[in-house]
């Protein structure tokens, strides 16, 4: 069977396969719109419409008159609120020879009824929030769908959203909705091609956009579709049968494609939603739902066929679309044929841009000159199978979108041609959109604005980066200056500049408009250029005065100020975060910077007595130029004493004594001098010195002998108004003045080492990290030793008789700062040896009574004493005897009472004690003569003896002493290494 092509779109839903239908199925499709009333009482107010669509055919069911009601969602004055809905008309819209009026509609036959219902004028206040405002409405029951999941259950719910725009509140309103222009058909021939455009007008030139959305049921939830359906083709599709047709729909025009299949017969449900956007914002959404039906159609029908204009310069075109420049002449022949014989053809044609009855190129469209039909003007019909007319625009710049806000550069018009013929049960019907671009002149954008500079008169200039116009004419007009004293406006033209390559302008103080100095002044800079010159083109931002205001409490100037842009703009100091730099004035003439900051506000301390101080606020930008406030100042005293005045350090110079202070600068500005007190007795405080200028923060003391004590010092201030501040601190706890380290060197000359004391340094808040130690040995440079937290540090292996000098140095917890000791100096003494010393004799008492020791040895050794030994063996010698040193005498003698001679020889050795308590010298060890006797038979007597030992020299001879009844006589004397005799004593025996 040849396929039948019909063009059709269908917004409700024909039951003819369905005798026996619920009561709900009779309501097919609807749509809500609404009108912004621009005159009369009601001026500022919403008008929402309501269309239903009812099929007739459903027996005993009707729509009521009253009972309908609208909901505002997303607003708090209409939560819970019913709106209610008046009936206007209602019209029969069945088209064609097939169809019947709806009061004589059977249960088969194709009978359709719109109707209109409207609100009273709304007041609808504020900003719709980011999901708009959404207008509704809903009533049970949805007809059945073959795409949507039990659709029967749910219930029909149709909507249209509010957006905001550019934070406008809705009262007074601004904008209308677009609204379907379009009748909706009724049936389709299964195999018939869909062509259909419902011809969407946005009486504001808003730009439109379609695409399909999701049906909603009960309680807005989205219907599932069915298994083989989706958004993007709620028709039958390839999902069903890979050889059935993707349905299309333009999301420019609106217009809707589909070859439906021969072989599918039902009904269907398509929502499409036409967006309304401005300036590229959204601002509204409208949405039609609708039912497709396709019946079996049993004749062969040819649809009318339409043949695309024949396009000619300057108009720029192919196919049903064409794009010309405002100014141009639109015109074409179109006609529509129908093959058929023996069908009576019709001819009709919608669009907004079309006259008074097609013939008005004044009158009647949105937007004059009109668009007008020449030859034929529809509606008409005929029996010789062919309808011709020429069609002629004459288009200007009115016909571009334009807005106080922005401005279109194009705006698309559709104007809808329908051939439809009267085959029965469904008439083939070609609806073909013809789409006309109109363009305009190229918009010229606003400039970026980057600085206000106000001048000592108060007159002040903006400047702008300028813009460029690329078009032959140039559209470019001028630039408009905008002026308010609130950034939220109202704004106020105050002048323009026609150069496009000048980007300053001077507001000034003796103008018609004069900047206001008791706030800041905003502005914004717009671009005149576009058709007719009319596009006044949005401003890029809004830039600010930088107004500065001034306060003081006698201690601080406070400077506050607004900011030339929020946020700063992108091009300011500070990478673009804005860095302002703050200047003062002082003296009169002399302006310096004081400050940087990336706030708005900042503080000056007071430090002048009497004196004229001005200020002013600058923030760079990189176009290049600044922005400069208004200069504020007053006549400024200072009040405040100094703040309490810390000390750094205080350092004795190691070498020669001398003690320096040292202090930070002092945190007032205004400080002139520092006065330095010392307290030598820790008892009253003397004053020591003055010193003078801010930064003169040291003072050299080279009186007080740092030596003997540790010394105190404070520091305090004084301003530039002679106000005298107070030492840092606190008496209470100490830390309101600064000590010398006190160090102290305690030599020990017997273990030839120093132990260094001192006193803490304790007053920094940071605390002590360390103590470095110092020393230098017989004047050479200064060394570290060693490094401790302690107050006490030993100094071992002197060398002995070296002079050796020290201090400690004190270093701050986490900086470099010190303070230093006083020098200590040693000389590292140990105890004086003996220049000679000799243990000279030893000897035996007469009688055996004792053994008489005699040593010499030199009258100035550093000793304690002497110690004697004796044994009878050399290597084994104890202690006997201690014999006090006497440096009045060179000469000792000891006498050994306890030994007993007569038995055994005695080692006597002599050693002196140092003063350290240590041995010291050994002197030479001696040793006593044992002489032993035996009387012999033949009248001799044996002698016999140990040497004498001792003598450094040695023994000459030994002289023999003998006795005989009376004292000892000298009797013989015998060589050193001889220590035997015999003696003959016959004669005294004989006599």
């Amino acid at each position: 069977m040849k396929l039948l092509k019909h063009a059709f779109f269908l917004i409700s839903v024909l039951f003819v396969l369905l005798p026996n239908v619920s009561r709900a199925e009779h309501v097919i499709g609807g749509d809500i719109y609404w009108e912004c009333l621009n005159t009369g009482p009601d001026a500022g107010k919403f008008v929402f419409y309501l269309k239903l669509y009812r099929d007739c055919s459903v027996q005993n069911t009707i729509i009521d008159s009253q009972g309908h009601f609208l909901t505002i969602d997303n607003h708090p004055d209409f939560a819970g609120a019913s709106i209610t809905l008046n009936l206007i008309s209602e019209t029969d819209i069945t088209t064609g020879s097939c169809g019947v009026p709806c009061g004589q509609a059977g249960a088969n036959d194709i009978s359709i009824t719109e109707y209109l219902f409207s609100t009273d004028p709304i007041q609808i206040n504020g900003v719709p929030p980011a999901n708009g405002f959404v207008i509704k409405y809903f009533r049970c029951c949805r007809t059945n769908a073959l795409n949507l999941v039990q659709p029967q259950f749910e219930e029909i719910r149709y909507a249209a959203t509010m957006y905001p725009f550019n934070g406008q509140s809705t009262f007074p309103c601004y904008d209308s909705s677009p609204q379907f222009s379009e009748k909706p058909t009724s049936v389709l021939c299964s195999g018939y091609e869909l062509r259909y455009n419902s011809d969407a007008v946005d009486s504001d030139l808003d730009s439109l956009s379609y695409q399909f959305i999701q049906p909603a049921g009960t309680g807005g939830d989205l219907i599932p579709y069915q298994a083989g359906y989706s958004l993007n083709s709620p028709l039958p599709g390839p999902a069903l049968n890979p050889g059935y047709d993707l349905v299309s729909l333009d999301p420019v025009t609106g217009q809707l494609e589909y070859d439906s299949p021969s072989t599918e017969q039902g009904n269907w449900s398509v929502a499409i939603a036409v967006f309304g956007w401005r300036c590229g914002q959204l601002v509204s959404q409208t949405v039609r739902e609708m039912t497709v039906s396709l019946i079996a159609c049993t004749n062969p029908n040819n649809v009318p066929q339409v043949v695309a204009p024949n396009w000619t310069a300057p108009a720029s075109g192919s196919g049903f679309a064409v794009t010309v420049n405002a100014g141009d002449l639109v015109s074409f022949d179109i006609t529509g044929t129908d093959a058929d014989a023996g069908q009576v053809l019709e001819f009709t044609a919608s669009g907004s841009q079309f006259g008074s009855n097609f013939t008005n190129a004044n009158s009647g469209c949105t937007n004059a000159p009109c668009a007008t039909l020449s030859n034929v003007v529809p509606p008409i019909t005929t029996g010789n199978g062919s309808i011709g007319t020429t069609f002629n625009w004459q288009t200007d710049c009115n016909h571009v979108g334009i807005y106080d806000d922005c401005g279109n550069l194009t705006n698309t018009y559709n104007f809808l041609f329908k051939y439809q013929d009267d085959y029965c049960p469904a008439s083939g019907s070609n609806i073909v959109n013809v789409a006309v671009t109109v363009l305009g002149e190229a918009i010229v954008p606003s400039p970026d604005p980057h600085c206000a500079s106000t001048d000592a008169n108060g007159n002040i200039t903006l400047s702008w980066e300028t813009v460029t116009d690329n078009s032959n004419p140039p559209s470019f007009e001028e630039y408009i200056i905008y002026h308010s004293t609130s950034a939220s406006g109202p704004y106020t033209e105050i002048g323009t500049v026609t150069d496009i390559n000048t980007g300053t302008y001077t507001h000034n103080v003796g103008g018609a408009n004069p900047p206001t100095t008791s706030g800041p002044n905003f502005y914004v800079i717009r671009t005149r250029s576009g058709c007719n010159d009319q596009v006044i083109t949005a401003p890029v931002d809004t830039i600010s005065s930088i107004y500065l205001t001034m306060s003081e409490d006698g201690t601080t100037v406070d400077l506050n100020w607004t900011p030339v842009a929020t946020p700063p703009l992108a091009s300011s100091n500070g990478n673009g975060q804005g860095l302002y730099q703050v200047y003062r004035e002082y003296p009169i003439g002399t302006w310096n910077v004081i400050g940087t900051t990336f706030g708005l506000a900042y503080e000056d301390p007071i430090v002048w007595c009497n004196e004229q101080v001005n200020y002013r606020v600058e923030l760079t930008d990189n176009l290049p130029c600044t922005s400069v406030s208004n200069i504020v100042g007053d006549i400024l005293t200072s009040s405040e004493q100094p703040a309490p005045q810390p000390i750094d350090s205080v350092v004795v110079d190691p070498v020669t004594g001398f003690i320096t202070v040292c202090w930070p600068p002092n945190p007032s500005p205004n400080v002139v001098e520092y006065h330095i007190l010392l307290n030598p007795n820790q008892f009253a405080w003397l004053p020591m010195d003055t010193v003078y200028g801010y930064n003169s923060t040291c003072w050299t003391d080279m009186v007080t002998d740092a030596s003997s004590q540790s010394l105190w010092y404070q520091v305090f201030a004084v301003n530039n108004c002679d106000i005298p501040g107070v030492p840092s601190g606190s008496i209470a706890d100490g830390t309101d003045h600064h000590e010398t380290i006190f160090l102290q060197a305690d030599y020990d000359s017997c273990t030839v080492a120093t132990t260094l004391n001192w006193t803490a340094y304790w007053y920094w808040p940071q605390g002590i990290e360390y103590y470095d130690i110092y020393v230098s040995e017989n004047s050479g440079n200064y060394t570290k030793i060693g490094t401790t937290a302690d107050t006490t540090f030993y100094h071992d292996n002197l060398q002995a008789s070296a002079e050796y000098c020290y201090f400690v140095r004190a270093k701050q917890n986490g900086s470099n700062v010190t303070a230093t000791s006083n020098g200590r100096c040693i000389l590292a003494n140990v105890p004086k040896r003996p220049d000679y010393g000799y243990n000279y004799n030893t000897t035996v008492q007469p009688g055996n009574t004792g053994v008489e020791e005699y040593f010499f040895s030199d009258s100035v050794a550093g000793y304690l004493g002497f110690e004697i030994q004796r044994g009878t063996e050399p290597d084994n010698l104890n202690y006997l005897w201690f014999v006090p040193f006497d440096p009045n005498t060179r000469f000792y003698e000891y006498v050994d009472a306890g030994a007993q001679p007569q038995n055994t020889s005695y080692y006597y050795q002599v050693i002196g004690v140092d003063s350290c308590d240590n041995y010291a010298d050994t002197l030479n060890m001696s040793r006593t003569i044992y002489l032993e006797a035996e009387a012999n038979s033949d009248r001799t007597n044996s002698l016999q003896w140990n040497p004498y030992e001792g003598w450094n020299g040695g023994v000459t001879a030994y002289n023999i002493y003998r006795s005989y009844e009376g004292p000892f006589q000298y009797y013989r004397t015998v060589p050193p290494n001889q220590l035997t005799f015999l003696d003959s004593i016959e004669e005294i025996i004989i006599g």
